[in-house]
């Protein structure tokens, strides 16, 4: 995500060691950067959980994600992974979408989507004809 990088490298933006969330103190493991409201922490905090699902979550002690285990198949597993990541970006719009936070993400997210969904439909326009 180029644009997070450039956006906290411009800005001084402090990511704090640990998050208050609902009156609990809990480990900022996903980097979570301070002055966010609560409810954009939260929310923010459940998006980075299903990304972590889908990219990297640990699979048979290796560290592989849904989304290649599901690409090994080959015209099923491009559709459900162009269908997992529209779902993702549905689920993104959800939470973050109400309050006009993260547009630029949403639209990087849905032009990745866009460009690996044409890529495979015309390797397999190649490949099957």
């Amino acid at each position: 995500m180029c644009w997070v990088n450039r956006k906290l490298s411009s800005q001084n933006i402090e990511i704090p060691s640990h998050l208050n969330i609902n009156g609990k103190l809990k480990r900022n493991k996903w980097e979570i950067p301070s002055g966010l409201m609560e409810e954009e922490t939260v929310a923010l905090i459940k998006i980075k959980k299903l990304a972590h699902k889908l990219d990297v979550s640990c699979f048979c002690c290796i560290n592989i994600g849904l989304d290649p285990i599901i690409g090994i198949l080959p015209v099923i597993g491009d559709f459900a992974g162009i269908f997992l990541s529209i779902w993702f970006i549905f689920n993104i719009k959800s939470e973050l979408l109400q309050r006009k936070k993260f547009r630029i993400m949403i639209r990087e997210m849905a032009i990745n989507i866009f460009l690996d969904s044409f890529v495979s439909i015309i390797s397999y326009y190649y490949i099957y004809n």
